[in-house]
């Protein structure tokens, strides 16, 4: 649930896209986002593994920064590596939206995780990665 200050700041957010003729945000989120900036590297097809840089992450998807950000729909193998022991995580994912922010292009991934193993392991991911920029390996 939503803090106060966190209401606060999206109501602000909203009011100021209104006044500048934006369309009001959509609030389709799966599961809470967390911020997390790590190395994820991304392969789709038969393509060599690219690597990005995560903006935020949840149990349900990402978003990357990426110079080169892959066609809307398409789906793609992520490889996360946990930033504390090291654990690599292949999960898929779908493309959803694609985009430019305040730090560059990039897309939001919906992790495809039908396995409640993989399911378990996204959860573990997202709650025990560091708030820190890992040096990337």
């Amino acid at each position: 649930m939503a803090t106060g200050s966190a209401l606060a700041t999206q109501d602000t957010l909203e009011r100021e896209a209104a006044a500048a003729g934006l369309a009001p945000f959509a609030h389709t989120r799966a599961a809470p986002r967390i911020e997390r900036t790590f190395v994820v590297r991304i392969r789709m097809g038969g393509q060599a593994l690219k690597r990005a840089l995560s903006r935020d992450v949840s149990e349900a998807g990402i978003f990357l920064l990426t110079p080169d950000p892959p066609p809307v729909g398409s789906l793609l193998e992520c490889v996360l590596v946990h930033p504390v022991d090291g654990m690599e995580l292949k999960v898929p994912a779908r493309v959803v939206r694609a985009g430019v922010t305040l730090a560059g292009p990039g897309v939001g991934l919906q992790f495809e995780a039908t396995c409640p193993t993989l399911r378990r392991a996204l959860v573990r991911y997202v709650s025990e990665a560091p708030a820190s920029d890992p040096s990337p390996s």
